[in-house]
């Protein structure tokens, strides 16, 4: 669960209490007493990619490589990105962390039947953000304040409302892509029970 509230904030015994009482209602586990049975998956990009999925996959690898590369975000954990004041990074963690577990659960019978739910948009939405990125990169090397809702580039500001609109709540071609990519996942999900 991802807040703007961090719980997992260094040496805050309340957020502590808050993650590990989540953990404890959603898992049925507590963190500290069990540790050696969590089974939390590496979610970093591999090369490799998933079996029947792999261009897909392998763009939203290159998307969050192309931001490692460039500065604007690193792994905090094996699950999270830390991104630079400024950059959406959750919207990209989001959607490298849906193609994987989509990857993940695919069967070749699901390859056609799902990837192309989706598959055009992802391509349309990473060329985008990948202009983006590059972009946000170039303000920030030069110091200039670039904000979630606000750059003095006008092409940034463009490319913003495109992806993901004026507001902070995501929108735009994000929402239709995760749309797609949720309910695809949804139902690779509603497959293997």
């Amino acid at each position: 669960m991802l807040s703007l509230i961090h719980f997992d904030s260094p040496d805050d015994a309340n957020g502590k209490n808050v993650l590990i009482n989540l953990w404890e209602y959603l898992a049925g586990c507590n963190p500290e007493d069990k540790p050696s049975t969590l089974n939390i998956k590496k979610y970093h990009p591999d090369p490799v990619g998933a079996r029947h999925a792999l261009p897909l996959q392998q763009l939203c690898n290159d998307l969050i490589t192309l931001g490692e590369r460039n500065f604007l975000w690193f792994w905090r954990n094996s699950m999270l990105l830390q991104w630079r004041r400024g950059v959406r990074g959750l919207e990209y963690n989001t959607l490298f962390i849906m193609m994987k577990e989509i990857a993940e659960r695919m069967s070749t019978d699901d390859e056609e039947k799902y990837l192309n739910k989706f598959s055009d948009l992802l391509n349309a939405f990473i060329q985008k953000a990948r202009i983006l990125l590059f972009l946000e990169r170039q303000e920030l090397q030069k110091g200039n304040l670039i904000t979630y809702d606000r750059s003095d580039n006008p092409d940034i500001q463009k490319l913003r409302a495109e992806l993901f609109s004026d507001s902070k709540s995501h929108g735009g071609m994000f929402k239709e892509l995760i749309n797609a990519m949720d309910e695809v996942l949804i139902d690779l999900l509603i497959k293997e029970k």
